[in-house]
């Protein structure tokens, strides 16, 4: 979706849906940003850890954005839509699973 339709889609939105929608991305918001100091100190962590060997390599971070996640899932994994929406519904804010998979 381009940026002016989903402009254009949120404008027209009742008040009420429209602070649903941006109390969801708030909360989406929060959430990447808790992954991200979390993703910080493990690798802080891993880093001190390190001994150079092989090992390390088991440990190390991995980088990807819940985009590329929710298409691995679908892609690679072999989950329908449907199955990870499910997932998610059950573990986060209803609101923004659908904010999520409005985005994707």
């Amino acid at each position: 979706m381009k940026l002016g339709e989903l402009s254009a889609k949120l404008m027209g939105l009742a008040l009420v849906d429209a602070i649903l929608v941006a109390s969801s991305i708030l909360h989406m918001l929060n959430l990447a940003n808790l992954i991200e100091e979390v993703q910080i100190t493990h690798r802080r962590r891993n880093s001190k850890l390190k001994k150079g060997g092989f090992a390390d390599e088991g440990s190390a971070t991995t980088e990807s954005d819940i985009e590329e996640t929710l298409k691995r899932l679908v892609s690679e994994v072999g989950k329908s839509l449907e199955e990870v929406f499910e997932a998610l519904k059950n573990q986060i804010d209803p609101h923004l699973c659908l904010c999520l998979f409005y985005i994707f």
